[in-house]
């Protein structure tokens, strides 16, 4: 890197920070001494090198980045940077409007999207995993094709019956088992056996033989398609999400949602006439400090989170690294989009020299390696829920998986056996 920019001279800094997974970490040691870490912490030691800087980190009294008063004020580490406290806030900061009224802002080192996570949905097979692989529409098309199919031919052949003569209507009339009179019910439960592939021997006019070989060709691939998708979805069982956008989340009642206490993600809600921030905010229940902090909350339901997608990818990841199971789903739909930077006071001197040195760890690729080195693991995550695991191996059945195909068949016996119970009893009553 240059040489150009790094003053001979030591320069004394104060710089606000505060504890934000997975950018500014402050801990404890055993020996009870403050420790500092992550991505920000890397930064900070990187331009402190460059610019020879000797700092000292202050952490705001009120634990917060930073939100405009009613008197003008600000609180958080921009309170800091305005009643000028500190030179420098770490944060890192989204850049907005408000913000340049009080701090500057050099380049952006991050540009993040805001996405929702929420618990991750867990599959079951019950009844309607066999109902749903077709959608209602393509059931009730079959239904009403099939009706419509017996109604056409039940007309055609009662015209070919009542055509014939007298002589040979009686004729037939001795011969049930080569010929047979138009019966709807008859013809009804001759039709819908065809469904089941049930070979029969039809006695009716050749157009509606023609009507019929096209309802024997349709039902023979709606037969396949069925058979495949049910294979398939029995091998990698599909589960439902309730919730893909953040319309969904807003329509439901069922997951409250929090937002991240004092960051921009607040201020923009509070200050865009945007109704869907307005929803958001108004019926959100509550805050958390971050994604991290609060992702055994978001795992168990408690509520949803609407997080920056670093803190969230992260989240994921370390989850993963530490159970082996992904317990969050998001639809990755951006709500908002916000740079981040630090800040610091107005015209201040060091303004130019961090500008250059900033960017030339953006060029230098430094920001993006440390990124990667903390959210290293979690791809599997990014499967859709049901496919965490990949490819597994083809295994046997176990009755969990296919009760669902013994009720449609109890379902069916007991019907069959109604049926025959009515006509017994018809036929001893006449």
């Amino acid at each position: 890197m240059g040489q150009g920019h790094r003053p001979r001279n030591q320069t004394f800094v104060r710089i606000a920070a505060e504890t934000w997974q997975p950018f500014f970490l402050i801990n404890k040691d055993v020996d009870g001494k403050t420790t500092y870490s992550g991505i920000m912490w890397e930064v900070l030691k990187l331009i402190s090198s460059m610019m020879n800087l000797r700092f000292e980190i202050l952490r705001p009294p009120d634990g917060l980045w930073g939100v405009e008063q009613a008197n003008g004020s600000w609180n958080g580490m921009l309170g800091m940077i305005q009643r000028k406290d500190v030179d420098i806030a770490l944060g890192p900061f989204a850049i907005s409007y408000p913000r340049t009224k009080v701090a500057e802002f050099p380049p952006a080192l991050f540009v993040f999207p805001h996405w929702l996570f929420l618990p991750r949905p867990r599959g079951s097979s019950d009844l309607s995993d066999f109902v749903r692989l077709f959608h209602p529409v393509v059931w009730f098309s079959i239904l009403g094709t099939g009706f419509f199919l017996v109604i056409i031919i039940y007309g055609a052949a009662k015209l070919k019956w009542t055509s014939l003569p007298i002589s040979s209507r009686r004729k037939n009339e001795h011969q049930q088992s080569a010929q047979w009179t138009p019966s709807f019910s008859i013809l009804l439960l001759h039709i819908w056996g065809v469904l089941f592939q049930v070979s029969i021997a039809w006695n009716i006019p050749r157009g509606a033989r023609i009507l019929m070989s096209l309802w024997m060709l349709g039902t023979l691939i709606l037969m396949r398609t069925y058979s495949s998708l049910l294979v398939a979805s029995l091998t990698v069982p599909s589960v439902p999400v309730p919730i893909r956008s953040v319309e969904d989340l807003v329509a439901q009642t069922r997951i409250p949602w929090r937002l991240e206490q004092g960051g921009i993600i607040l201020h923009t809600f509070k200050t865009a006439d945007v109704k869907m921030y307005k929803n958001l905010l108004e019926r959100s229940t509550g805050f958390f400090p971050d994604c991290y902090a609060a992702r055994d909350d978001i795992a168990k339901g408690h509520f949803a989170g609407i997080c920056d997608s670093l803190s969230g990818n992260l989240m994921v990841a370390k989850t993963f690294s530490d159970t082996a199971k992904c317990n969050y789903f998001t639809p990755r739909e951006t709500i908002v989009t916000h740079s981040y930077t630090l800040v610091l006071q107005r015209n201040s001197p060091l303004m130019e020299s961090l500008r250059f040195w900033l960017q030339e760890l953006q060029e230098h690729g430094w920001i993006d390696q440390l990124i990667n080195q903390v959210v290293n693991n979690g791809t599997k995550c990014q499967l859709p829920p049901g496919r965490e695991e990949g490819q597994p191996p083809a295994v046997a059945l176990n009755i969990a998986q296919m009760w669902g195909a013994f009720a449609i068949l109890a379902s069916g016996i007991c019907g069959a056996a109604l049926v025959f119970f009515i006509e017994f009893c018809a036929q001893r009553m006449t």
